[in-house]
């Protein structure tokens, strides 16, 4: 089936900035305990088919082990950062089932160890019947079945999908379906002690540019 982006999405860029203002942020399963600056939400809005329509919510999060005793869940590995996401197929306007989801813009050398991706159940969750990385390790997967067990059918949310790295945070992206979008947290090619933060002249950048599709969308 052929598959069209019908809209942009909010940026997570939007929710980084009321992170780092101090502004109160609140996810659903995911515990906390996270790097403040690296959370928070992003919303997909996408047309899979010529009448069916993805709408709902991912949350993220990047926690610090060194920073936290226990995150309540088994991570993958042993990897200094966790990176968790939580897909939600839960928007006003879905009406399909979502079967993939992928983290984009991973550094290659940010992931040692295929083994380093795994999901923590919630309650009502759905997990993924597939997960791992493309060749390159620059890609990870998770894929939702088509039928039966697993489907994230409408009004369903998925588990905490996890991947373990050494690697601080970057700003890298995600698919839902084969539509891509930016401005979510994954592994980066620093492992230093001290992880980046995103710039605010980007920010700003970010956050300007998503305002200005939102008001072409209004128009």
């Amino acid at each position: 089936m052929k598959r069209y982006k019908t809209a942009v999405w909010m940026m997570a860029a939007m929710l980084a900035v009321s992170g780092i203002a101090g502004a109160a942020l609140t996810l659903t399963d995911l515990p906390s305990g996270y790097m403040s600056q690296w959370a928070g939400k992003s919303t997909f809005y996408v047309q899979v088919g010529q009448n069916s329509y993805l709408h709902g919510t991912i949350e993220f999060a990047v926690y610090d082990t060194q920073s936290i005793s226990s995150l309540g869940f088994s991570a993958p590995g042993n990897r200094r950062y966790i990176y968790a996401y939580q897909v939600f197929n839960t928007g006003q306007y879905t009406n399909a089932a979502l079967s993939h989801f992928g983290l984009t813009g991973i550094k290659p050398d940010a992931i040692e160890d295929t083994d380093d991706i795994d999901t923590a159940s919630v309650a009502n969750g759905i997990n993924a019947t597939e997960k791992g990385f493309n060749l390159a390790k620059d890609k990870a997967i998770f894929k939702f079945g088509s039928d039966g067990a697993g489907i994230l059918l409408k009004d369903k949310k998925s588990f905490i999908l996890l991947l373990g790295s050494d690697a601080a945070p970057i700003v890298g992206g995600y698919e839902v379906q084969a539509s891509p979008d930016d401005d979510l947290p994954v592994p980066g090619g620093d492992t230093g002690d001290t992880p980046p933060v995103p710039e605010p002249a980007t920010l700003a950048l970010l956050v300007g540019g998503a305002a200005m599709c939102l008001r072409k969308r209004r128009a």
